[in-house]
């Protein structure tokens, strides 16, 4: 019996199930076998993309139609499109769809040596999209082990392509494989580490960018002998421009460096001058002797200003070291960031253990309460001690149990990272030529009608122009080495 009301009934949810119960992906597989039933050849057909229902599949995630199609059709696996780019083993390795690359290898093995139109496996696909739990499963596989080294037909293996288009997760994991070789070179003779300096915005490295560059420093990626910033390069082309550029200290960027960190140090000076002479229960005013903390007898009274001490003297310190940085001269500044940045972390997590013991000094009279300080106060302090550890280590790390200690604050940062993916970012650095393209986001203009009819001038006139040899710094091979400015620098702080 029905009854009905006046009121309005409200909206009914939306059915996941039909009337015979049956899910959305039960009717696209009853789909799927309408069609076989109806016209079989519509499975080797291509759609306005020039790709095939399988393609389609694959591209997706959708399992259960790839498992019909292969079922019945086995030809399509191995099909390319027209063009010859690439097989749907290709493209769920590109779009991270492991269940599916699996499904593939386990019914056709020999899809492991299949390649692309630039002559590129699924490991390259994977890494040069970025695919981590792809790259991941191949290189669980022992009867995948030539794929890791294997090299396209630019010369280039999946760890230079993942270097660069910037994905530090996949660099992480194919560097941490000891089978795979970091020494190998492209067409052009550049091994990961030169790709990674020529492919990188010199000017303002993106995050990727930095963690890409130090998960091949830490893994010790060594460098070509035949590299563009050692070439001698051709006057009056912008190949000059983009090799004095490369190895051209940034000093504006080291200066707004020092002073962000001298005013973080004054800040924490500030801090912990004002708790020295306000220090929590307060002092004896009736007792002798008069003056004297309360609870100085207390131990995490004694802790509290143990550590308060060390945060004022050590952010003191970072002051002191960052006015001489003040000068001006480049490599003043940098020899004293190298000794401000560990003082600089040295004084937050003192001054953060100092907050933790006094705040549970004064709610001591709660069981309970200074429990739950202690805990959240560990955890985060945890968490702020892994993000100073990195740069507070050298980047090259020769010995192998340095790298196990800084495997877990590289996984935070590149969890980081993650949250604000840099999304379909192009590459500065043309794979197919040696020229590297300026970020179009640049404060140049393009030239009026006007200027572009000027002639260009000589030799003669760009050498006036150009900054001779002399002035450039004598230590060229520290910068021939960073590359990009402010990443090998001041123990890395910015990565």
């Amino acid at each position: 019996m029905k009854i009905f009301t006046n009121q309005p009934q409200p909206r009914p949810p939306p059915q996941l199930k039909n009337n015979r119960m049956k899910l959305p992906i039960c009717l696209a597989s009853c789909v799927l076998e309408i069609a076989y039933d109806y016209e079989p050849s519509l499975f080797n057909r291509y759609d306005e993309e020039y790709r095939t229902p399988l393609s389609n599949a694959a591209s997706i995630g959708y399992l259960d139609g790839v498992r019909f199609i292969v079922e019945k059709f086995a030809d399509p696996t191995y099909w390319r499109d027209p063009f010859g780019w690439c097989c749907p083993i290709h493209m769920a390795a590109m779009k991270g769809h492991v269940e599916i690359v699996r499904e593939f290898l386990e019914r056709f093995p020999d899809l492991r040596e299949i390649l692309n139109g630039s002559g590129q496996n699924i490991l390259h696909m994977a890494a040069e999209s970025g695919r981590a739990k792809v790259v991941s499963y191949i290189l669980q596989l022992p009867e995948l082990e030539m794929l890791i080294n294997e090299t396209d037909e630019g010369g280039n293996t999946p760890l230079h392509l993942a270097t660069v288009m910037a994905h530090p997760k996949v660099v992480s994991i194919l560097t941490w494989d000891k089978r795979v070789r970091f020494d190998l070179k492209d067409d052009k003779g550049h091994t990961v580490m030169d790709a990674a300096l020529m492919s990188f915005n010199r000017n303002s490295p993106s995050f990727q960018q930095r963690l890409t560059w130090l998960a091949l420093k830490h893994a010790n990626a060594p460098r070509g002998k035949d590299i563009p910033t050692t070439q001698t390069p051709r006057r009056g082309t912008g190949e000059y421009r983009m090799l004095y550029v490369a190895r051209r200290p940034n000093l504006d960027a080291y200066k707004d460096m020092t002073t962000s960190f001298m005013l973080t140090a004054t800040l924490i000076m500030t801090v912990t001058f004002a708790a020295g002479l306000a220090v929590p229960g307060g002092f004896s005013t009736d007792s002798n002797p008069k003056g004297v903390a309360v609870l100085g007898k207390k131990a995490s009274f004694q802790a509290f200003v143990i550590t308060n001490t060390m945060a004022f003297y050590s952010s003191m310190l970072v002051v002191l070291a960052l006015v001489w940085a003040q000068m001006g001269d480049l490599y003043l500044i940098k020899s004293f960031l190298k000794l401000a940045v560990p003082l600089l972390g040295l004084s937050l997590t003192t001054v953060s253990l100092s907050f933790m013991m006094g705040v549970s000094l004064v709610v001591s009279n709660l069981s309970w309460l200074p429990c739950v300080v202690l805990l959240v106060s560990s955890i985060f302090l945890f968490s702020g001690l892994t993000l100073l550890l990195l740069p507070s280590l050298p980047a090259s790390l020769n010995h192998q149990a340095l790298r196990y200690i800084v495997y877990y604050p590289f996984c935070l940062l590149i969890f980081i990272a993650e949250l604000n993916p840099q999304g379909d970012v192009e590459p500065d650095y043309d794979s197919d030529s040696d020229e590297y393209s300026e970020d179009k986001e640049s404060d140049e203009k393009e030239p009026d009608d006007k200027e572009s009819n000027k002639k260009e001038p000589d030799d003669k006139e760009y050498d006036q122009k150009e900054p001779d040899d002399e002035q450039e710094p004598d230590d060229e091979e520290s910068y021939d080495e960073n590359g990009i400015v402010g990443l090998d620098d001041v123990k890395h702080d910015h990565c």
